[in-house]
């Protein structure tokens, strides 16, 4: 002991020794070990109990060597020449046996009492270093051997065998770099499944290839901070588009790949504001988007001023959270920010080839939004909170010169909507309907006692029948919410005309029923927060067409898929009629000026039709914290670019004005043939 401090004394006279570096706990509690044993004073107590401890230290010893073998470590290679598993067992088990018959023989009056000693020492040992020993890597044996186990397994699942009574949502994200709270939000909806995050580098494969190290390795420091239970996959490609297909197609190992791509919605460049500005040019199919200049949405963690120089580092801020903060500069402006970045045409064609894949698409928007109360992760909940209250301040700073959302209450769309102040000016408004956009009155069904008084307030050419369960039902709905006014929804939004209700066509991709809606509404409230915070409402636009016996059909249906539904919202279907996207195809074709595209006949009644559903979907969300609904359908491709990036453009603004002021949205579309609900269990 002496010596050692000796030693260590003359070490530090050394130039470049490192402080810290020599195990001076360690050898501190050797040597009070040592003491306390040489204090004993009697040989016969001291030597059952030190060969309990060696034969521990051969038994693992042993075990690690078996695990080894077991595992085919290729690099495990002894020299003694009979080395087998079989050898390396009988030592461990011949071990234990010496341990506590040499305990048992000469401790007569103790009998066992020092070899379960020696054990439970031994895996007090073995607990604190798995959870407390530096972040060394020391070549783990039971790395070795869970790899071995994994690849077992993987052999062993067959994806021919599997049932929709075993089906769980297995994520793959496109990340968007800055919306964090989306991340979260994969992870508590994957329930078990496979998550991975797909990241595109944009550039050529030779010369970018080595920089996916440091892309792999700022993704999974993330993840383990943040606690986040996922896969990284990177790809490099000449685009954003094909970057993310690859992903698609290489991502997953055998039965263990993706059901389901999460993705933000596009946001369009108010440069582009036009429809047509991608008509008189189309995108090249092969041609890379220009990046962001220096990669924009990292001034989260760096400095824009200081990205373009390469011999600057990067300004860190306190209280930001960033995936690719420490990356190199040279790196950031090559990694494709998100998804919502591409041109409408690339978005466009991203989402058909994914359903080509058979996989299920979800499309996010406004998930800047969420609570972050609803958020797991610690690190991004405080992420999200800091960034919402800077976000309001700014809101109470600017409220003189922001403009406030124009929504105009429908008398037509929502089946109970007004309030009483709104009943007196029934008349009145009815006549300047089209000419005034009004204030979103707020949603109140007091003093609706009946249904014809319903009626009224829907206006009087309603031809709506409301079921009496329903009329029931609106009269419970006035009393819980005199009761529990801060009660939460996680929505999910039913065009009762887009589904048959009849379990015969369950196998044709959600033709029956909205079954991947309400599974993913469903594997969310699993989680105990938000199972906790919100409840699960459904709102079921029917049209003149809808009738008593359909209701308990729906009904029914709802009791035999076991989904816990709380409310039951009927809501009218707009009146305004949607043109067919084979018509704005045919328009668009005959358009000579981009600049008119606006102002095509069918261009202007599709964004009408999608603004009188905002409108409704707005005035009914007040309480809701998440929302789904079918993403509405894709318009088809007439092989000709140009019309067909003017008609991507369209759809997209429609999309736009369909999310606009909404709470957190996913759009869902279904790509799996096999249901997702199980009617067997």
């Amino acid at each position: 002991f002496f010596f050692f401090f000796l030693k260590l004394k003359k070490k530090k006279k050394k130039k470049g020794t490192k402080k810290g570096d020599e195990p001076r706990r360690a050898v501190l509690f050797t040597w009070v070990v040592a003491q306390l044993l040489c204090l004993i004073g009697r040989v016969n107590t001291i030597a059952p109990l030190a060969t309990a401890f060696f034969c521990v230290s051969y038994a693992t010893v042993n075990l690690s060597c078996f695990f080894l073998q077991v595992s085919g470590a290729p690099n495990f290679r002894p020299e003694f020449k009979y080395s087998s598993w079989h050898l390396s067992l009988f030592g461990f088990v011949l071990n234990i046996i010496v341990m506590f018959f040499v305990d048992y023989i000469f401790v007569i009056g103790e009998k066992k009492k020092k070899a379960l000693g020696a054990v439970a020492c031994m895996i007090v040992v073995f607990v604190y270093l798995m959870y407390r020993s530096p972040p060394y890597v020391w070549g783990d044996v039971t790395q070795s051997v869970i790899f071995h186990q994994v690849r077992k397994y993987l052999l062993r699942l067959d994806e021919r065998k599997m049932h929709s009574k075993l089906w769980r949502p297995s994520v793959l994200l496109l990340v968007d770099n800055n919306d964090f709270a989306l991340i979260d939000f994969c992870n508590n909806l994957k329930k078990g499944g496979l998550y991975v995050v797909g990241t595109v580098l944009t550039g050529e494969f030779a010369k970018y290839a080595d920089m996916t190290t440091y892309i792999r390795r700022q993704w999974l420091e993330f993840i383990e901070k943040n606690n986040i239970k996922a896969f990284p996959q990177i790809s490099i490609a000449p685009t954003a588009r094909v970057g993310y297909e690859n992903i698609l197609l290489l991502c997953g190992l055998g039965a263990m790949q993706p059901n389901t791509v999460v993705l933000p919605l596009i946001r369009l460049s108010s440069s582009s504001s036009s429809s047509s500005s991608s008509s008189s040019s189309p995108p090249s199919k092969n041609k890379s988007p220009e990046p962001s200049p220096v990669f924009e949405t990292y001034q989260e963690g760096l400095d824009a001023n200081h990205l373009n120089t390469p011999t600057n580092k990067p300004k860190k801020h306190k209280k930001k959270l960033s995936v690719f903060r420490d990356l190199p500069v040279e790196i950031q402006g090559l990694v494709v920010d998100s998804p919502a970045e591409m041109s409408p045409f690339d978005y466009l064609l991203l989402l058909k080839n994914i359903l080509r894949f058979e996989k299920n698409i979800v499309v996010t928007e406004n998930f800047q939004k969420l609570d972050f109360e609803l958020v797991i992760s610690r690190p991004i909940q405080e992420h999200v909170e800091h960034e919402q209250h800077s976000k309001k301040q700014g809101q109470s700073h600017d409220a003189d010169g922001t403009e406030q959302p124009e929504h105009s209450e429908s008398k037509e769309d929502v089946l109970v909507v007004k309030t009483p102040k709104q009943k007196k000016e029934h008349s009145e408004e009815e006549e300047e309907e089209e000419e005034e956009d009004e204030e979103p009155a707020e949603l109140s069904l007091q003093g609706i006692e009946s249904k014809e008084e319903a009626e009224h307030h829907s206006g009087s050419n309603s031809k709506l029948n409301v079921p009496d369960r329903w009329q029931r039902y609106w009269t419970n709905l006035r009393r819980t919410n005199a009761t529990q006014g801060s009660s939460k929804w996680v929505d999910v939004w039913i065009w009762a005309d887009s589904y048959s209700f009849d379990f015969k066509d369950r196998d044709k991709k959600d033709k029956a029923f909205p079954m991947l809606m309400m599974q993913l509404a469903h594997v969310i409230l699993l989680n105990k927060v938000w199972d906790k915070k919100a409840s699960l409402r459904v709102f079921l636009v029917v049209n003149e067409h809808w009738q008593p016996n359909d209701d308990a059909k729906f009904h029914e249906l709802i009791r035999e898929l076991r989904i816990k539904v709380e409310q039951v919202v009927p809501v009218k279907a707009t009146s305004v009629q949607k043109p067919k996207w084979d018509d704005v195809l045919e328009e668009l074709k005959t358009c000579e000026d981009p600049q008119k595209i606006a102002e095509m006949k069918s261009v202007q009644q599709m964004q009408n039709y999608f603004k009188s559903i905002n409108e409704t979907m707005f005035t009914l969300s007040g309480q809701t914290y998440l929302t789904f609904f079918a993403l509405p359908k894709m318009p088809p491709l007439s092989q000709n670019d140009a019309v067909d990036a003017a008609c991507a453009r369209v759809y997209f603004e429609c999309l736009c004005t369909l999310n606009k002021n909404l709470p957190p949205t996913a759009m869902v579309a279904t790509g799996e043939s096999m249901p997702v609900i199980s009617l067997e269990i």
